[in-house]
């Protein structure tokens, strides 16, 4: 694999790994509105208890999407990467 392949992957990985944060960062900052409007509207209560672990869970569940997703993207850039590769040795063996 040549330097520039190594680093399209690597920049495929962090572009995905950092779009993954903002994602996050929102769901967080969404959650922490939630949270506080429960908090006005209730106080500590069942309510925030529940809408707590909802959104731990959504939170879980959206990480895992996240991860099956960027494994897909790698997994495509791989057999990029592979065909590629495959392409510069039956360029060389014609030589």
């Amino acid at each position: 694999m040549t330097q520039h392949e190594t680093l399209i992957v690597k920049y495929s990985v962090l572009k995905a790994e950092h779009e993954q944060s903002v994602d996050e960062l929102k769901e967080f900052q969404g959650a922490v509105s939630d949270i506080k409007l429960v908090r006005e509207r209730d106080g500590w209560s069942e309510g925030e208890r529940a809408l707590t672990v909802k959104i731990e869970l959504e939170r879980i569940v959206q990480s895992l999407s996240d991860e099956v997703g960027d494994k897909d993207m790698q997994i495509q850039t791989l057999r990029e990467v592979n065909k590629s590769l495959v392409e510069q040795f039956r360029s060389k063996d014609k030589k």
